[in-house]
């Protein structure tokens, strides 16, 4: 059996008799596949577009438009720009956006908050799900379950989901300027790839 690369990564191809109509490249084992794969999204997270100046909890950190193997581009859109990466990502990939809360709030109860102004002081987290594993979720760091959040964050928090309005009050307004770092995100995703929340540290 031949392989063939999508944009879900390698699958079988069944073409025998037409040309497949991927066309590209075809890998004769499904690892000579996923090592190719793996090498074109790494090309792909290679390709940035020159530097910006992200402006976060921390201040602000000049970082290669798009680069999230850089501890501090990661560092900053956790930090304050989750919310515009969140939205960023969710513009690509049209999955549902969550708020990781202080304390562990119903959906109801977090709408309330919202509607009383004080989101900003009921959440600490912005993530989009997971557009390849349902049930988990996209951000700088790329993809994490349920449990690696509580694992950062505490057994005290919850994941709940918002609507797009209570996500936009949860942003800085430029997610618009973040579309690169959104892709990377969702490559990240692909693979099933993530780096680590606990290595604060380049």
């Amino acid at each position: 059996m031949r392989y063939h690369l999508t944009e879900d990564g390698p699958k079988p191809c069944k073409a025998t008799v037409l040309e497949c109509p991927l066309g590209g490249e075809h890998y004769d084992d499904p690892t000579t596949a996923q090592s190719a794969y793996e090498t074109r999204l790494e090309t792909a997270l290679g390709s940035f577009r020159g530097t910006m100046e992200l402006q976060c909890a921390f201040g602000t950190m000049k970082v290669m438009d798009g680069d999230l193997s850089n501890f501090e581009a990661r560092n900053a859109l956790i930090s304050g720009l989750c919310g515009d990466l969140a939205i960023a990502v969710q513009k690509k990939t049209g999955g549902d956006a969550y708020l990781v809360t202080y304390g562990e709030l119903t959906p109801e109860e977090l709408e309330e908050e919202w509607k009383a102004g004080r989101l900003l002081d009921a959440a600490t987290h912005a993530v989009v799900e997971s557009k390849t594993a349902p049930g988990q979720f996209m951000d700088s760091y790329g993809r994490k379950t349920e449990a690696d959040l509580k694992d950062f964050y505490g057994d005290d928090y919850s994941v709940v989901k918002v609507t797009p309005a209570m996500l936009e009050t949860y942003s800085s307004g430029i997610s618009e300027t973040l579309g690169n770092f959104a892709q990377a995100v969702i490559d990240l995703d692909a693979l099933g790839e993530s780096y680590d929340y606990s290595v604060w540290e380049s």
